[in-house]
């Protein structure tokens, strides 16, 4: 194996992988298994010993599942490439999907109140 990727995949989206790679689906699978056993495992714990932590390791376990199925099953040659980890240029493009990302979170929260009829509406004043 090379020490460095090749000309081709320096500025290819995502890399080439290991020879091979591309040939199963193995690393969605281990994904999965990561993904769902991670968190029941730690449901598992948390019933044992009633320390509240699954709200913070559930989506934690996400996060290792895709390290590992990037890291040591597809290995790629640039994990942060493959993992979308990259910054997106330009910064300007960035910022924008950042608000319209915290826009949308904000009208989803607010969703519910704009449709509650209001007190004077409901007789209870």
């Amino acid at each position: 194996m090379p020490s460095s990727p090749p000309r081709a995949a320096i500025g290819a989206p995502y890399g080439p992988t290991r020879p091979g790679a591309g040939d199963s689906y193995r690393d969605v699978g281990v994904f999965l298994a990561v993904a769902f056993a991670l968190p029941w495992l730690v449901w598992v714990v948390e019933q044992v010993t009633g320390v509240r932590v699954l709200f913070v390791a559930a989506p934690l376990a996400v996060a290792v599942a895709t390290l590992v199925a990037v890291r040591w099953v597809r290995r790629p040659w640039s994990i942060p490439r493959a993992t979308a980890m990259v910054p997106v240029r330009p910064f300007g493009r960035l910022l924008r999907w950042c608000l319209l990302a915290a826009g949308v979170f904000v009208a989803a929260a607010a969703l519910p109140w704009c449709s509650m009829p209001s007190p004077a509406s409901t007789g209870l004043t």
